[in-house]
This record gives structure tokens, sequence and C-alpha cells, in this order.
């Protein structure tokens, strides 16, 4: 399906936290238009632990998709060993009426060699 595809991102880097942000709007033929937002924080300079987060939003004219939330950490024990851990909310708008919720908890190690 041809249509078009509009992007923006702005990207931000100091000494404490990154954060990005990109815009997109894709038009079809079809007269769907899609939306969507993805922005993300990460805060540096915190010794061992880094937090992170992170909000995309995806929907239609008929405000219609999915919006997904996550917070999370990495926390590095040592050169080789990283702890890592996220909570993740999926929310998938299906009608105004009608919403579907998905969480998700995940704790790791990871090992780096």
């Amino acid at each position: 399906v041809k249509g078009t595809l509009t992007s923006f991102e702005f990207n931000y880097k100091n000494d404490y936290f990154y954060n990005s942000n990109e815009y997109v709007k894709k038009v079809y033929s079809t007269d769907k238009i899609i939306h969507s937002f993805d922005t993300k924080f990460e805060y540096l300079k915190l010794g061992r632990i880094t937090p992170y987060s992170e909000y995309k939003i995806e929907v239609d004219q008929f405000n219609t998709g999915n919006k997904k939330i996550l917070s999370g950490f990495d926390y590095k024990t040592s050169n080789n060993f990283i702890l890592s851990g996220y909570y993740e909310r999926k929310i998938d708008l299906i009608t105004d009426a009608e919403t579907n919720f998905d969480n998700v908890f995940n704790l790791g190690v990871n090992f780096y060699y």
C-alpha cells in the first residue's frame, strides 16, 4: 500500500540523562492514518545503577492501536554481571469501550564475557 511517511526525532544527552523523542505519521492511500510517538529516558551517572523508562503509543484516526509503558533498571554488580529488572504494561486500544491490559515483570542476571 502506497502512502507517505513523516518522521521527526529529537535526542538530547548530557552528563546526567539521555532523552529520545520520535514522532511518526503514516498516511496510507486507503485513508488510514497512524500516529506513533516514542519517548525514552535513561538516567546516567548514578553509580552502578541505570534506571530507564519508555512510553510508546501507536494509534490510528479511530483511536485504536496500542500503548506500551516500560520502567526498569540495570545494576552493574561487577565487570561481567548486570542485574536487570523491568515492569512493562501493554495496553491494546480496541474500541472506545474495549481495552486489553497485559502486565509483565522481569528480573534477571546477565553475564557478559
